[in-house]
């Protein structure tokens, strides 16, 4: 993981930090919007997203990027682009007991 938030210029001060990070997370959805809460001691982020409509957002170490969210076969397909045109893939799903799973994060360059 260290080696992928490398690659999409997370910095190695915030690299750190994450590696002892456990988010809790709280999915909820309301007439077809979607709102996706990671709450952690350091810091509670939020998005808010329509699947397969693409809008503005940050990381968590406040960059800007584009995010598009959709859902295939089970699973949650999170692509991101940042300003410098490096995209990447993060597949995730929800296993039986509620928790998320990371399945695999491709980067697209």
């Amino acid at each position: 993981m260290d080696a992928f938030m490398k690659e999409i210029g997370v910095g190695m001060a915030a690299r750190m930090m994450a590696k002892g990070i456990k988010p809790r997370l709280v999915i909820s959805e309301n007439g077809g919007k979607w709102t996706l809460r990671s709450e952690s001691t350091l810091k509670t982020n939020t998005i808010e997203f329509t699947p397969d409509v693409e809008f503005d957002d940050k990381t968590a170490d406040g960059r800007e990027i584009k995010t598009i969210v959709r859902f295939k076969n089970g699973t949650w397909e999170h692509t991101t682009r940042d300003k410098h045109g490096k995209e990447w893939i993060a597949t995730r799903y929800i296993n039986d007991q509620g928790q998320q799973q990371l399945v695999r994060y491709l980067m697209l360059c």
